[in-house]
């Protein structure tokens, strides 16, 4: 019985020294992509509000304006925007985290620009202050329609 045990523990000790290398490898591989990720950087798209981006509350014709899921998704492709052109190709990131409020309405046909700024990077966890911009039509200032925060993680990709 004491062979038994010994051999099981010989056996676990061998097989435990084997994980931390995997592991260690992999987090190696992010902690080096992840130093080309700064505080600062940023990305930003902007679009042209369709019929597929609005919500009609009303259902009176004409009264089609940007839904504020449709206002996260951009926030989210312009923080995409800002991470992922600096990560190496076997690294992608994910959003974990949205926090953001929609402050004016935005009508159909208008455009918008969505901007992400990166504030945090605490390990693979990145944060971003993300805000959307109605676009003037003919000079006229740009109208902020929310703002917020989104974290991503990165993550290996094979």
């Amino acid at each position: 019985m004491l062979n038994l045990l010994k051999t099981n523990i010989s056996q676990k000790s061998t097989l435990l020294s084997t994980i931390p290398k995997y592991f260690f490898s992999a987090n190696n591989a992010i902690e080096e992509t992840q130093e080309k990720l700064k505080v600062g950087m940023k990305g930003q798209r902007t679009f042209n509000i369709q019929e597929k981006y609005c919500t009609n509350r009303s259902g009176k014709k004409g009264d089609d304006i940007l839904s504020s899921p449709s206002m996260i998704l951009f926030m989210e492709i312009a923080s995409v925007n800002a991470v992922e052109p600096k990560l190496d190709e076997e690294f992608a990131s994910v959003g974990y985290h949205v926090d953001v409020k929609h402050f004016a309405r935005t009508d159909l046909g208008a455009q918008v620009t969505a901007h992400a700024e990166i504030t945090e990077i605490k390990g693979k966890k990145i944060t971003l202050k993300v805000e959307a911009y109605e676009e003037p039509n003919q000079g006229g200032e740009r109208k902020l329609i929310g703002k917020g925060y989104h974290r991503r993680a990165v993550i290996k990709t094979d």
